[in-house]
C-alpha cells in the first residue's frame, strides 16, 4: 500500500492534482463556532459569519468538485450549530443527493454524574463553559476546565455495562474506555472491552494550598495534594485494616473499613482525588477504602439504557471523572477511534527506531495497579527498577514535519455532510 502525505493548504494541494481523478473526499472543515476561540476553528483572514464562511466552504468545495470522479462522494464533517453554511455551499457548487447523517457518540444514561467545584451534578444538567474534574492521562491529575460541549438526546437502544462490586459504568457503545496496557493509557469502544482490563478509577488532585485544613466542599479543591493526603493518611489511622499485602517481607494494609464522619460524598471524592477508591457500603455506613488507582474488570454484558436520554460532554483532556451509584470512575468524551501519531508512523515505516525512555516503577506502582505483580512485565520492572516505554521524540527529517499531527476527530456531536458529484 502506497500513501502520499501532503502537507499544506487543502485547496491549493487540489489544485495540483488532475481533474477527475479522486474517488471519495472525507473533510474536517473548520466549524466556525465563535464562542470556544479554538485555533483549530479559525482561519487566518476568514470572516467567522455566515456569508464569510459559506464563500471559505465555496472555495474548497469547487476545489474538490473539479478532482472528483464523476458520481465521486464528498463527506465533510460539521457542527450542529452551522452545518447548514457548509450544506448550502455544496449546493451552490453542483453536488447533488446532499443529505446528512449523524456520528454515534458516546455517552452515559442521564443518572450519570459529574463532579463540579461545587460537589456531583447529573450530566444533563451541566452546560456549556461549567467547570468540571477532568483527568489528563499524560500527567495523571485531576484537573478543572470549561467544557467545551455538550451532548444531550434521546437514546432507546442497547448499551454496555462494565460492573463488579467495584465499579457499575453503562455506556453507549462506542464510548471510550482508557486501561492500562503495558503501563500506557489506551483507549477502546466499550463494545470491544476484553477481559480482564486495568481501567482508572481514581487520580490526583493538586490544590493552590489552602490555611484551613477542614474538610468541606469548599475547601477540598482548595487543599494541596500534601493537605489531602495528611487528612486521607489521619482518616486510615482509626480505620479497621480488612486486606494486606506482602512486600518484601514486610505486612503493609491496602484496604481498609472507614466509618463515616461526614458527608459520604465529600469523604469518598476525596479518596478518589488522592489515588484510593472508596466504596459505600450503606448496610455498615461505612466506606471499604483501597489505595490503588485502577480496578480489575473482566468483561462486558448488554443492557438495556435506563434512562431515556444520554448525555456527554466534550472536555479539552478527553477524559473526565464520572460517578453512578456510590462508584466513581475516569472515563473518556468521545467514541472515536484511538488517533494515530503520523510522526511516530512515519519512523516505523522507514525502520527509525526512537530512543526509549525510562519511568521508575516501584512497589507502590504495583499496588497503584490494582496490587498485583503477577504479570511478567511487572515482575522484570519491579527487578530493574524502571519500565521502559517507547521514545517520543521524532527521528527522521520526515517525521519531524509532522511531529504533534494525530488523526483523532474532535470528540463533540458532529452531522455529517454528504454529496455527490452527478454522473
Amino acid at each position: 500500500m502506497k500513501l502520499d502525505l501532503r502537507q499544506g493548504d487543502c485547496v491549493a494541494r487540489m489544485n495540483e492534482m488532475p481533474e477527475g481523478s479522486v474517488d471519495a473526499i472525507v473533510a474536517d472543515p473548520p466549524y466556525g463556532i465563535e464562542f470556544m476561540g479554538k485555533k483549530w476553528d479559525r482561519l487566518e483572514g476568514v470572516d467567522q459569519s455566515q456569508n464569510g464562511m459559506e464563500e471559505f466552504h465555496r472555495r474548497w468545495l469547487e476545489a474538490a468538485y473539479r478532482v472528483l470522479k464523476p458520481g465521486g462522494v464528498v463527506k465533510a464533517f460539521s457542527a450542529s450549530r452551522t452545518f447548514h453554511r457548509l450544506a448550502a455551499a455544496m449546493s451552490k457548487v453542483g453536488f447533488q443527493q446532499i443529505r446528512a447523517e449523524a456520528w454515534i457518540y458516546s455517552c452515559m444514561p442521564t443518572n450519570h454524574e459529574v463532579l463540579t467545584p461545587n460537589g456531583w451534578v447529573h450530566g444533563n444538567q451541566i452546560q456549556v463553559g461549567d467547570q468540571i474534574a477532568c483527568w489528563d492521562r499524560q500527567s495523571d491529575e485531576i484537573v478543572f476546565h470549561p467544557v467545551d460541549d455538550v451532548v444531550l438526546q434521546d437514546y432507546v437502544c442497547d448499551m454496555v455495562q462494565l460492573a463488579n462490586v467495584n465499579t457499575h459504568q453503562i455506556l453507549t457503545p462506542t464510548h471510550t474506555v482508557y486501561h492500562l496496557q503495558h503501563y500506557q493509557w489506551c483507549g477502546t469502544e466499550a463494545r470491544s472491552v476484553p477481559h480482564n482490563l486495568l481501567i482508572p478509577v481514581s487520580s490526583y488532585h493538586k490544590g493552590s494550598g489552602s490555611n484551613s485544613v477542614d474538610l468541606t466542599w469548599e475547601n477540598l479543591f482548595q487543599l494541596s495534594l500534601s493537605q489531602k493526603l495528611e487528612i486521607v493518611e489521619s482518616l486510615l489511622e482509626g480505620a479497621t485494616p480488612v486486606q494486606k499485602v506482602t512486600v518484601d517481607g514486610k505486612d503493609i494494609p491496602i484496604a481498609w473499613s472507614v466509618f463515616l464522619s461526614k458527608d459520604v460524598d465529600l469523604l469518598q471524592t476525596l479518596f478518589h482525588l488522592t489515588g484510593y477508591t472508596a466504596r459505600y457500603n450503606a448496610r455498615t455506613m461505612s466506606l471499604h477504602v483501597r489505595r490503588r488507582t485502577t480496578i480489575e474488570v473482566k468483561g462486558t454484558v448488554t443492557v438495556k439504557c435506563p434512562t431515556d436520554q444520554v448525555w456527554c460532554v466534550s472536555v479539552p483532556t478527553g477524559s473526565f471523572m464520572v460517578r453512578h451509584g456510590q462508584h466513581i470512575f475516569l472515563t473518556g468524551n468521545s467514541g472515536f477511534p484511538k488517533s494515530m501519531n503520523i510522526s511516530k508512523q512515519i519512523d516505523k515505516m522507514k525502520g527509525a527506531v526512537r530512543e526509549p525512555k525510562r519511568v521508575e516503577f516501584t512497589p507502590n506502582s504495583v499496588m497503584s495497579m490494582g496490587g498485583s505483580n503477577s504479570r511478567p512485565w511487572q515482575e522484570e520492572a519491579l527487578a530493574k527498577g524502571y519500565h521502559e516505554l517507547a521514545g517520543d521524540k521524532p527521528v527522521t527529517d520526515e517525521a519531524k514535519l509532522w511531529d504533534g499531527w494525530g488523526t483523532a476527530l474532535k470528540p463533540a456531536f458532529e452531522p455529517v455532510i454528504i454529496g455527490v458529484k452527478p454522473v
